[in-house]
């Protein structure tokens, strides 16, 4: 996936926080896609190709870069936001709290989708020793109006350092599988997305913290439906590392609960930021 492109925005600030809106106007671009056959379910018995396309049965991904490949993006974003974060890249009180709505439209674009959702963190000092407890939610919906669907790079997925740790970058939720029979799969996201995370941390030298973490999070495979009884659960500790300007993140997780049987689990993940 290639994107090129560019915004233009602006933003006021109100009463409490600001709102603001940013039009982006991009060209979406699908490289390098998979040529194989792939099916909703392991058996390779139901496909996932609408019967609508006139191109080679059950090839998923050529499917989408047919459909959705060198595709015009014209999106309008409104939101509102609110930030009392005490530090940006390493905050230990505050809030920071986002809501949007986005839409693309088909008079310059090619697209047609909209997307809802909402994000939240807060973090807590705590009274002794410096330590830290911060908590996460975020929800977010995608859906297609007109008679378009939503691109596969335009919907959700979950997984990896920055969402759910402990598992595959973005293996969470509905998946194809290669092959009649084949046992190898591939995220295709959802068009629902919520997530909880908790981390506590605690001072070990002046730069270094020692964390411990719990994310929950699902995939939906409708718009408007979370599905929170498949849900991932993924437990771990870590170490922050207080570079100025470069904060670092090593961390060590495994699932709990498991969304399916087929999501992989990754122990050990690295990321640039806390946050």
């Amino acid at each position: 996936e290639i994107r090129t492109g560019g915004s233009i925005g602006l933003s006021y600030p109100v009463k409490i926080g600001r709102v603001g809106m940013r039009y982006t106007l991009e060209l979406v671009e699908m490289d390098d896609v998979s040529n194989s056959e792939w099916y909703a379910d392991p058996e390779g018995m139901e496909s996932v190709v609408p019967d609508t396309w006139d191109g080679d049965a059950d090839k998923y991904f050529k499917w989408q870069e047919d459909e959705f490949g060198d595709d015009l993006n014209s999106v309008l974003r409104l939101y509102w936001a609110h930030d009392t974060r005490d530090h940006a890249f390493i905050p230990t009180k505050g809030y920071q709290t986002t809501v949007f709505g986005e839409a693309s439209e088909s008079g310059l674009g090619d697209s047609e989708y909209y997307k809802l959702g909402a994000n939240y963190r807060h973090w807590f000092r705590m009274p002794w020793y410096k330590h830290v407890l911060s908590l996460r939610g975020r929800i977010e919906t995608v859906d297609a109006y007109g008679n378009d669907e939503v691109p596969i790079y335009e919907r959700l997925f979950l997984g990896g350092p920055r969402t759910v740790r402990g598992v595959e970058y973005r293996d969470i939720g509905p998946k194809v599988f290669r092959g009649n029979g084949g046992k190898s799969h591939a995220p295709i996201g959802g068009e629902t997305l919520a997530l909880v995370s908790a981390e506590y941390t605690i001072p070990v030298f002046k730069a270094v913290r020692f964390a411990t973490f719990v994310d929950v999070g699902s995939i939906g495979e409708d718009a408007f439906d979370p599905e929170l009884s498949d849900v991932c659960v993924t437990a771990g500790v870590g170490i922050r590392i207080d570079i100025p300007g470069f904060p670092i993140r090593f961390d060590f997780a495994v699932p709990v609960v498991d969304d399916d049987d087929y999501t992989d689990e990754e122990v050990f993940s690295f990321a640039i930021g806390f946050e």
